[in-house]
Order: C-alpha cells, then sequence, then structure tokens
C-alpha cells in the first residue's frame, strides 16, 4: 500500500499524539503509583549511578545504599534486607541503567519517568501503525472486505482495517496501557527498540538496513539484551548481499559490537555475574506471575518442568522444520526463538515482559497472513484486557490464561505453515477437486 508522504505524516502524527493523551491522561488519573515497586527499582538504579556507585557492586558505597533503600516510597521495596535490594537495583544492564539515571538528572521526580515512558510508547504507537500498514500481508481482510461490500473504494477499506489493527496493537493497546501508562514500566522501550531494527533490515535502501540496522540491533542488544534472537536476519542478509566484500560483515560487525559494548566498561564484570543470576531466577525458580506455567505448576507439580521442555523442544522443532523446508522465512524463524524463550521458557515474567516475544512474533506473523495474525490478536487482547480490568492476582492469571490461548494459536499456525504441502501441491490439489 502506497500513501503519499504527507497522508503518512498526518496518520502517524495523529497516532502518536492520541496514544500520548491517553497515556497522560492514565497517569494523572493514577498518582497512587508514582511509587509503584517497579519504578522505585528503576530510580534507585539511576541514583546509584548519579551518586558514583556502581550498582553492580554490592561493596561499593554500602552506607549510600542503606540510605537509598531506607528513603524508599514504597514499603516493601523499603523493607528488603539490603543484598535483596542491591540486587534489584542492580537487576538491568548498564545501557538501561544509564537511561534511568539520564532521566533521573533531568528531573529526579517519578512524572519525569512515567512521562518519558509514555512518550517512547506514543513513539511505538506510531511505528506498529506504520509497519502493519507498509508489511502486513497485502490480502484483505474481514474488515476490509466488509468496508468494500459497503461502497469503499478497496484501497480505502485497506487502510481503514490496517489502521484499525495497528491503533489496536499500540494507541488503545491494554497491554501497553497498562504497563506503561497506568503502571511505570519501560519494557515499551525494547519493543521500540526490536521493531525498529526490523524496519531497517526490512528496508530496500542499503543505508537503512546496514547503517541503521546495524544501530539499532546494538542498541536492541544493549538495552534488554533480547534484541540478539534478530541478529541472524542481519548475517543473512549479509551473506545475500552478494557484494563480495569481506569488509562489510566486519564493518556491520564492529558498529553493532561497539553499539553494545561502549556502556560495559565502567561496570564489567558485574554485569556478567547480574546477567547469569537473573537467567538463572526466571528459569529455575518457581512460576510466577503471568506465566504460562503457573497454572500447571498447581496441577502437575511433579510434571510442569517436563511439560515446559517438552513444549520448547516442539515450538523450536515445528519452526525449524518450517524453515528448513522453506514454509517459514527467517524472520519468522526468529520471532517464534524469541517468543519461546520469553514466554515458554523463562517463568516469572509480568505481561509487560511477556510482550516483548508476544509482539513482535504477532507483527512478523501478520507478514505472512492476515487471518491467521487475526487469529492470534484474538487471545492477546483476551490476556491485555483481563489484565488491564482485574485486580491482583486476578489480572496475572487471566494474562497467562491469554498467553497460553495465543501459544496454542500461534503453535497450531505453525505446524500449518511447516507441514502443509507446498503451494504448487496445494494449487493442484484444489484443481484436482474441482474437476
Amino acid at each position: 500500500m502506497k500513501l503519499t508522504k504527507p497522508t503518512w505524516l498526518i496518520i502517524l502524527l495523529l497516532v502518536f499524539a492520541t496514544s500520548f493523551a491517553f497515556r497522560a491522561a492514565a497517569i494523572r488519573l493514577t498518582p497512587r503509583f508514582d511509587h509503584y515497586v517497579d519504578l522505585e527499582i528503576y530510580r534507585a538504579s539511576g541514583d546509584l549511578i548519579l551518586r558514583g556507585a556502581n550498582p553492580y557492586d554490592f561493596s561499593d558505597k554500602i552506607p549510600m545504599r542503606v540510605s537509598l533503600r531506607e528513603q524508599s516510597r514504597d514499603t516493601a521495596f523499603r523493607q528488603l534486607d539490603q543484598a535483596r535490594w542491591d540486587y534489584y537495583a542492580s537487576s538491568n544492564l548498564p545501557m538501561n541503567l544509564l537511561f534511568f539515571a539520564g532521566l533521573s538528572a533531568i528531573s529526579d521526580t517519578p512524572w519525569m519517568h512515567r512521562y518519558s515512558y509514555a512518550f517512547l510508547d506514543s513513539i511505538l504507537s506510531a511505528l506498529l501503525v506504520w509497519f502493519v500498514i507498509r508489511h502486513w500481508h497485502p490480502a484483505a481482510g474481514g474488515l476490509s472486505s466488509l468496508l468494500t461490500s459497503r461502497g469503499f473504494s478497496p484501497n480505502t477499506a485497506l487502510l481503514a482495517e490496517r489502521l484499525a489493527i495497528g491503533v489496536a496493537l499500540g494507541c488503545f493497546s491494554p497491554v501497553l496501557l497498562k504497563y506503561g501508562g497506568v503502571l511505570p514500566e519501560d519494557k515499551g522501550i525494547q519493543i521500540l527498540l526490536m521493531l525498529a531494527t526490523l524496519a531497517c533490515y526490512l528496508s530496500d535502501r542499503e543505508s537503512i538496513w546496514f547503517w541503521g540496522g546495524g544501530v539499532f540491533l546494538g542498541l536492541s542488544i544493549a538495552f534488554k539484551g533480547l534484541g540478539i534472537f534478530l541478529a541472524p536476519l542481519f548475517v543473512s542478509k549479509l551473506l545475500k548481499s552478494g557484494t563480495g566484500s569481506r569488509m562489510r560483515p566486519l564493518v556491520f560487525a564492529l558498529v553493532v559490537a561497539g553499539v553494545v559494548v561502549v556502556w560495559l566498561p565502567p561496570f564489567w564484570p558485574g554485569v556478567a555475574e547480574m546477567v547469569k543470576t537473573r537467567l538463572l531466577l526466571a528459569s529455575r525458580s518457581l512460576p510466577q506471575h503471568s506465566s504460562i506455567w503457573v497454572t500447571p505448576y498447581v496441577y502437575f507439580p511433579s510434571a510442569w518442568e517436563t511439560l515446559r521442555l517438552g513444549m520448547v523442544l516442539v515450538m523450536c522443532g515445528v519452526s525449524l522444520i518450517g524453515f528448513l523446508r522453506e514454509r517459514i522465512g527467517l524472520e519468522l524463524l526468529c520471532t517464534t526463538l524469541l517468543f519461546v524463550f520469553v514466554s515458554v521458557w523463562l517463568i516469572n515474567g509480568s505481561m509487560d515482559r511477556q510482550n516483548i516475544g508476544l509482539l513482535p512474533a504477532l507483527l512478523v506473523l501478520g507478514t505472512r497472513g492476515i487471518n491467521v495474525a487475526l487469529i492470534c490478536m484474538a487471545p492477546y487482547f483476551l490476556a491485555g484486557v483481563g489484565g488491564l480490568v482485574s485486580r491482583f492476582p486476578m489480572g496475572e492469571f487471566r494474562e497467562g490464561t491469554g498467553i497460553m490461548l495465543f501459544l496454542v494459536s500461534y503453535l497450531a499456525i505453525l505446524c500449518w505453515f511447516s507441514f502443509a504441502g507446498s503451494a504448487a501441491e496445494e494449487g493442484n490439489a484444489v484443481q484436482l477437486a474441482v474437476q
């Protein structure tokens, strides 16, 4: 679908403004979350850096650390023992902590953080609309067909359909409204960096996919690490570029490595220990929050880990078979593996963290087919709405249930992609059936 630059500008500005207005209203209506425990953690992380302490070295400036803990406005965070407080305050990568420190340096208030997250989530909302309009499969969906039957031109109907899907996934997303608007969370920034990386990768302009892709890939890895799942896309693109120059892959790798490594020297080796500890806790502790394994753990306490391992193997196996059979592309393979890692293997994430795996997988699925994406959007919105309108812990239970339904739908679609006959065979079967 081709739109003029003025049309694009109007659409994206309206989406951004509407998104930010909704999030600003949510912030104004929920002052009780100005000292939400996660925001207290983020601000504590930034304060450690601003006061010259290494967040990853728990022996650095102990009196100041104790003072920061005792000053916390959240009772639960304040009453933690010091070792646990130190762990939480150092539980993100250096770029993430420096981002928190930068916000606090500008204005050390909860609203500075909350409105900054809302601003960046609003940019994400605009980028989501652009991605859906620009890159989703060109075939018309049910809404587009309905509008066409009511007298709208095919192009207008298709634009209206994609715009509706885009704003539902971003601007009016119950997941992003809850986590980033009502609750001050920064996970939308990671999704923004990864979606920008995907947008660069899909660009036909070499300067964008090479230089822009290198920078955004590096940032998406440096911020929360999960951008590493998109790295194979660029390896493949570099191998297929056909220039014959050995320097290009090296230059690209240096760009990515430079963006990733530049944040690390002041904090090494504590960063490596933090990452190791977080991965162990997130994969070996008991299921928590919105994990799909909370309910299986309750009913099958001795078998849920076997079920989890089996599901990981099935998801990875099906997607790899589909890729090797050339039934699914590398983009869908990478985002599937990201989803498997975040939502199936890790077991202690809330919906905001799981959304880092869910939303990219859903967006890339939409590039393959509109109807299959809409099928998976149903449980995704069920999870989002259930979490938004319900109190804890029922909200997290409903989020986990919705994610499980998403998983089942997504796996069924992967099986259909991976094991169905080729397009030519399907065409022949249809032709024989007609005869």
